[in-house]
C-alpha cells in the first residue's frame, strides 16, 4: 500500500515499521540565498548554545596557565567571554534579519494585481470619459 503524504510517500502498511521515500515531484534545490540564511541561522543557534554553555559553568574556576616559581595563576574572566559572545550573537542575529528581509523582498510576489492597468488593442485611450 502507497499512500502520499506531502513530500514523503509512505511503503509499508504499518505506521511504526514505515519505509518513507522521498517524492521527488516536490523536490526544489535549495539556492544560495536560501543556503546564505541557514548558514547565519546556525550561526545564531551556535553561538546561543556557547552563552548557555557559559553561564550554566560559570561557578567552575578555569585555569589557562599557571606558572610554579612566579606562583602566578592566570584565569578566564566568564563575564568578559559572554559579553564577547554576546556581542557577536547580536551582530549574526541582525546580519540573519538583513539576509530574510532581502530575501523576502528579492522573492516576493503579488498575490492579487487590483485594478485594470492593461490597455486593450483597439481601444482610444486619448479621449476623455467625461465628455
Amino acid at each position: 500500500m502507497t499512500v502520499s503524504e506531502g513530500y514523503f510517500t509512505e511503503t509499508q502498511g504499518h505506521p511504526a515499521s514505515s519505509q518513507y521515500e522521498k517524492n521527488d515531484s516536490t523536490t526544489k534545490a535549495i539556492g544560495i540565498d536560501e543556503a546564505a540564511i541557514l548558514k547565519k541561522m546556525y550561526m545564531v543557534h551556535y553561538y546561543d548554545g556557547q552563552l548557555r554553555k557559559n553561564l550554566t559553568t560559570i561557578g567552575t574556576d578555569t585555569v589557562i596557565s599557571v606558572t610554579d616559581d612566579g606562583s602566578s595563576v592566570t584565569k578566564v574572566n566568564r563575564n568578559e567571554v559572554n559579553r564577547v559572545i554576546s556581542q557577536i550573537k547580536k551582530q549574526e542575529t541582525m546580519e540573519l534579519n538583513d539576509l530574510i528581509n532581502g530575501y523576502k523582498s528579492s522573492y516576493s510576489r503579488p498575490i492579487q494585481v487590483a485594478g485594470r492597468d492593461t490597455v486593450e488593442i483597439g481601444v482610444d485611450t486619448s479621449s476623455s470619459r467625461i465628455g
